[in-house]
């Protein structure tokens, strides 16, 4: 009799752990065990539509503040100094629809001076800027990025200027990988010029309302943690 129940209880108990189980695989949310979903954006950055997409993702960003997840290609080419230049050398021309009111620098320290040292590596902060698509070319000059963001207006009464999305931190990725290795673009075979990778949130900004600033999450963390 005694073994009997001991068979009932057993075969309950494994029935329950089962079942528990069952729940927790596959509905995880009953026993708040699914971390929230991270939203992210991952994008090539060719056109101006991908430009105005991945600006809109970073405001919406900027004011909701959760934590999201970047695998961006920045573009091949940046408009500075009224032409088109790159960072590495070769005979490849901008495609007639490359823009031009992106681009990118490091800045040390949030100060609006350009970083010539340890650009792309740690403790630079990395910022990107985007300027009115109908801004006149001739407002973009050498380190317009550099400059304080802000929109105004010009001698001839043109609405110029740009925002700026400051990432700081040492867990995200500038480029090649530690194997130098970086990611083919997802529309072509060719690398990117600049990958940036991570997983970042907003950080409070009391500078300017077109300054925006994202502090990166080390990945590891992140993944141990319950965002």
């Amino acid at each position: 009799m005694k073994f009997e129940k001991k068979v009932i209880i057993g075969s309950i108990t494994s029935f329950i752990i089962t079942a528990v189980g069952i729940v927790a695989v596959f509905f995880p949310d009953l026993f708040n065990l699914q971390k929230e979903k991270v939203i992210s954006l991952t994008m090539d950055i060719n056109t101006q539509e991908d430009v105005s997409k991945f600006q809109d993702f970073l405001l919406q960003r900027a004011k909701d503040g959760k934590i999201f997840k970047l695998d961006v290609c920045m573009p091949d080419f940046l408009w500075t100094g009224n032409g088109w230049s790159k960072t590495y050398v070769g005979d490849k021309k901008p495609a007639k629809n490359q823009p031009k009111n992106i681009s990118h620098d490091f800045l040390k320290w949030y100060s609006l001076e350009y970083s010539l040292e340890n650009q792309g590596l740690e403790n630079d902060d990395y910022r990107i800027c985007i300027g009115l698509p109908n801004t006149p070319e001739d407002h973009y000059g050498q380190g317009w990025c550099g400059e304080l963001p802000g929109y105004y207006k010009d001698d001839k009464g043109n609405i110029v200027g740009h925002a700026a999305f400051n990432f700081a931190g040492e867990d995200f990725l500038i480029g090649p990988d530690a194997n130098g290795v970086i990611r083919s673009k997802l529309n072509s075979d060719e690398s990117c010029l600049v990958q940036m990778y991570g997983f970042f949130y907003k950080v409070p900004s009391n500078i300017d309302e077109n300054w925006y600033d994202f502090e990166a999450i080390d990945k590891k963390e992140f993944l141990m943690k319950n965002y």
